[in-house]
């Protein structure tokens, strides 16, 4: 007998367990061509790739998008593509009858408990992928063994994916159905609020690191105070490690952050903290590359800051590109050992060099 579930049916005695992942590209693409015949996949194979990609090879989903291309020969590939390539409206363009991929994801919503709904909503706000079950305790200001339990009931639920012990992460398009969900249901400053707690967090974590990798350095005096209390390292290899598993997390939601700072009328939650406080997590982002020798990429929320901070803000501007901290962020050196140099003001475009300092990072 073959029982298939949405859920995870691990309760029931003498059975085996298959998880049935997304498609592989591959496959994705075999199954597009099947419905709207090979040689019409053949003519627009970037286009076709672009559309199985957006449905994150999700079967349902590739099935629908295949179909309804299917009963439109007039319409190309790359024009649902295009119209696919907006994600506010992506899952609404995954409908066809009475298939649809946001009424399947409902199904599963509404078995959920408040406490788990609430958590499913707002862990979806922040950009990046992967929390571990500390970071998202932060967001939802549960105690970590009560997190992990949800998280996991989620997981259970197929509404979250755990690849790696201790850390979740979403489909695109759950990501995508999450937001929608905390937008109907969650005011802005609640949504607000869920990132900058997981900021807080991962600035704790590096005030923490910064204690054990730099006791005689001054730079984690000047990321203090935050609102809560953070990871704690008992030797300098765990210390070590941390910044490397959590650089892309802290990078995105910088990013993001100062992004929407840059643009508040973009529709983008969340609203912008006050500058001098997201300057400290700039300073945090960078001086997580200083450890890690990873850089936030070009043309990221650092470069939007220029247009919150415009030149000459003074007290109230963001880390000066030529500091120690900065040039440590593009060169992997670490505060102390980084002397300006022109590869450093050359990436940098926002500001001019600066001397070598690291006491205006996240200073107040």
């Amino acid at each position: 007998m073959l029982i298939t579930s949405r859920v995870q049916l691990a309760e029931l005695p003498g059975t085996r367990l298959f998880e049935i992942e997304p498609f592989r590209r591959t496959e994705a693409l075999d199954l597009f061509a099947a419905v709207i015949g090979a040689e019409r996949a053949a003519a627009e194979p970037e286009a076709v790739e672009a559309l199985v990609a957006a449905c994150g090879y999700l079967p349902l989903a590739v099935r629908i998008l295949a179909s309804r291309l299917a009963v439109r020969p007039a319409w190309s590939a790359a024009a649902l593509a295009e119209r696919l390539a907006d994600q506010e409206r992506r899952l609404d363009e995954l409908h066809l009858g009475s298939l649809g991929v946001e009424a399947t994801f409902q199904l599963s919503y509404e078995q959920l408990s408040p406490e788990q709904a609430r958590a499913f909503r707002l862990l979806a706000l922040p950009e990046g992928q992967g929390l571990t079950t500390a970071a998202a305790a932060a967001v939802i200001g549960l105690p970590d063994r009560r997190t992990e339990d949800v998280l996991e009931s989620l997981h259970s639920a197929g509404l979250l994916l755990s690849r790696t012990p201790g850390r979740y992460q979403y489909h695109d398009l759950l990501r995508l159905f999450a937001r929608r969900r905390s937008e109907s249901e969650d005011s802005a400053a609640q949504r607000a609020e869920a990132v900058l707690l997981l900021l807080d967090h991962l600035l704790a974590g590096m005030v923490s690191v910064s204690r054990v990798l730099d006791p005689d350095g001054a730079l984690f005096r000047h990321f203090q105070p935050t609102r809560t209390a953070g990871l704690r390292f008992t030797d300098r290899e765990q210390a070590a490690r941390w910044p490397h598993g959590e650089s892309a997390l802290i990078f995105a939601v910088t990013e993001q952050v100062v992004r929407n700072a840059a643009d508040p009328h973009s529709g983008a939650a969340p609203a912008a903290p006050a500058p001098n406080c997201a300057r400290r997590w700039i300073c945090c982002s960078a001086w997580c590359g200083c450890w890690t020798g990873r850089c936030m990429p070009p043309g990221s929320g650092m470069c939007c800051a220029r247009r919150v901070w415009p030149r000459g803000a003074g007290a109230t501007g963001p880390p000066r590109p030529g500091s120690a901290i900065s040039a440590g962020c593009w060169t992997g050196r670490r505060p102390g050992t980084v002397r300006r140099s022109r590869r450093c003001a050359g990436r940098w475009n926002c500001w001019p060099p600066a001397t070598l300092s690291t006491r205006r990072c996240g200073s107040r």
